[in-house]
């Protein structure tokens, strides 16, 4: 295997917040899309979330809480035209930092969920979790070390798993620590989002535009995948008609810097329900002490 085990996600089904946290960190290593990895188009279960709708049906519109000013996509740019552009962007940003030496990636989740989700301690499931990960590639562009910390600020979903001679090491809960060697690299920096438009683009709708965000220039592209018959989410009589999504490009770096999934309904209506923020993505010399310490633990 050449990615992070599966396994090593499997607490976070009962926790929606950091198995979105997780989810990110598995989605940069395998080349899978967000949306892909927690509504994939067979499933009929999934966990209710349902905030910050918007009114109108324009799937081009923009949260209005993120402050950007968009132009209009060329009429006549295809998908194929589309897909082509983000190739190249996401290849500038892959080749200037999945080289040789320590990478640092920190991110900001946050899930929008319905106040009755709780834990199975009755508490709130968080809303928010700070995630970092920390690796050391080498010239072959395998992971040789690494650290991945997912904070939410509550040490019963928070967790920290460590990467060297081959094994997973979860230290927050050791028995999802993997028992075989591995080989961990990480392909990309786009959270799957080339390998989904390249193998799907035949069936999404796929658009592009630019944007500000946070007075930096970006590329949109958005992605809406309508499913074949609307799907209930979990038990609840809650129904979707498909999944849409968003992601943020640096059009100066070709780094994603923020990605949004949304719910259609069957109405039209679109609901975000999960948010990341790309806070940090960077070479660094060498990680702070605390970092390097949990390879001796």
């Amino acid at each position: 295997m050449k990615n992070k085990p599966a396994y090593f996600f499997l607490v976070a089904t009962s926790v929606l917040l950091i198995l979105a946290g997780i989810m990110q960190q598995r989605a940069l290593a395998q080349g899978i899309s967000l949306s892909e990895l927690l509504f994939p188009t067979s499933s009929s279960e999934t966990t209710v979330v349902e905030d910050m709708s918007t009114s109108d049906n324009d799937l081009q519109s923009l949260p209005s809480e993120k402050k950007s000013t968009s132009t209009d996509t060329t009429p006549q740019e295809t998908n194929n035209d589309t897909v082509a552009y983000a190739k190249t962007l996401i290849e500038k940003a892959d080749q200037t930092y999945l080289t040789p030496g320590w990478l640092h990636i920190s991110s900001q989740t946050e899930t929008f969920v319905t106040a009755s989700s709780t834990l199975p301690d009755g508490t709130p499931i968080p809303t928010k979790s700070f995630n970092d990960l920390w690796a050391l590639i080498d010239t072959d562009g395998d992971v040789i070390r690494a650290v991945t910390i997912d904070d939410t600020g509550d040490t019963f979903t928070s967790q920290i798993t460590v990467f060297q001679d081959g094994f997973w090491t979860n230290l927050t809960i050791p028995e999802l620590s993997s028992q075989e060697k591995q080989i961990y690299q990480i392909d990309t920096l786009d959270n799957g989002f080339l390998a989904s438009v390249t193998r799907m683009k035949d069936s999404l709708e796929i658009q592009k535009e630019e944007a500000e965000l946070n007075s930096q220039k970006v590329v949109v592209f958005s992605l809406t995948d309508k499913f074949p018959a609307p799907i209930a989410i979990g038990k609840s009589s809650l129904v979707i008609a498909g999944i849409y999504s968003k992601y943020y490009f640096s059009v100066d770096s070709g780094l994603l810097r923020m990605v949004e999934d949304y719910h259609v309904y069957p109405s039209g209506e679109v609901n975000l329900w999960n948010r990341i923020t790309y806070l940090t993505i960077e070479k660094v010399d060498i990680p702070p002490k605390e970092i390097l310490s949990y390879f001796t633990k």
